[in-house]
């Protein structure tokens, strides 16, 4: 893959770094592009595209039913990866949501019932 403009031009091999993924990481590659976002605007709330990537290099198999017809569980499970909300329980995405409103010290009042 040829990237830049004039003298600026950068050859990648893309045969190359495809090997050295993984066959994990290729496989659910578009799952994490669609969750997170591919272009240089969009992201997750507080994590940057950098940050979700280790965690995903780290943990490929958690979208590895994401962009397919599956459940969102997959989704779920890497939101609690990404926002570390499950080292001491099963990822579940209403204890990391409820943990993450903790951490931001907000009154259990302000809670929707």
């Amino acid at each position: 893959m040829i990237y830049g403009t004039g003298k600026q031009r950068k050859c990648y091999p893309v045969l190359t770094i495809s090997e050295k993924l993984g066959d994990n990481v290729r496989r659910n590659i578009l799952g994490f592009h669609a969750l997170i976002g591919f272009d240089t605007t969009s992201a997750v709330n507080g994590i940057s595209k950098k940050t979700a990537w280790v965690k995903y290099i780290a943990h490929p198999d958690t979208l590895k039913e994401a962009g397919r017809d599956g459940d969102a569980l997959a989704v779920s499970t890497f939101l609690c990866v990404l926002y570390g909300c499950c080292k001491d329980h099963p990822p579940n995405i209403d204890t990391c949501r409820y943990r993450l409103f903790l951490k931001a010290r907000k009154s259990l009042d302000l809670l929707p019932s």
